[in-house]
């Protein structure tokens, strides 16, 4: 379910949570930033990576501080969106 377009300005924190659905580009991205933040085998035999759950809706839920960590430098004019252009924010969860 797709949020309706806001048609007034309003206020979000960066700890309400946002729903995306993730392409292939995101999943690789967000392993990519597990190993980076979890470097050496050992880091990463104590933090096995884990795939982000989905919904039954197909969407991912993250903070916006968290998205924004993960997939900002994969966010630019002209990229391969680590996932649809849509993002619905939750206010307050």
């Amino acid at each position: 379910m797709i949020a309706p377009r806001l048609s007034k300005p309003t206020t979000i924190n960066f700890n309400d949570r946002v729903r995306v659905r993730m392409t292939a580009l995101g999943y690789v991205a967000h392993r990519k930033w597990h190993h980076n933040i979890f470097p050496g085998a050992l880091a990463l035999a104590l933090n096995p990576y884990r795939l982000p759950e989905v919904g039954e809706d197909g969407c991912v839920e993250f903070h916006l501080w968290e998205f924004a960590q993960i997939f900002g430098a994969y966010l630019y004019n002209g990229c391969k969106p680590p996932c649809e252009m849509e993002v619905v924010v939750i206010p307050g969860a």
